[in-house]
């Protein structure tokens, strides 16, 4: 599962040149790997460069599909299924 979106944090007052808090706008990927244990990988790419984002959500996407997960024991922890 994916989620993409924006979210405006709040960069605090003591980082700013006036001390008031300032919003801080950034477009977010996010990908949810739940794992046979019960938990769930989270992985995250976000950027206030909007400029840069094909460029960044392109690097995420192949970090993405490229991660494998083992047992301790080597064996592949998520195998793909295919269906008939």
């Amino acid at each position: 599962m994916s989620c993409i979106g924006t979210q405006q944090p709040q960069l605090p007052g003591e980082l700013t040149e006036t001390g008031e808090s300032l919003p801080f706008p950034t477009a977010f990927i996010r990908v949810y790997v739940p794992l046979p244990n019960g938990t769930t990988l989270v992985m995250e790419m976000g950027t206030p460069t909007m400029e840069g984002w094909d460029l960044f959500s392109t690097m995420f996407g192949n970090t993405v599909s490229s991660i494998r997960l083992y047992n301790a024991n080597g064996s592949a922890l998520i195998t793909s299924r295919t269906t008939p």
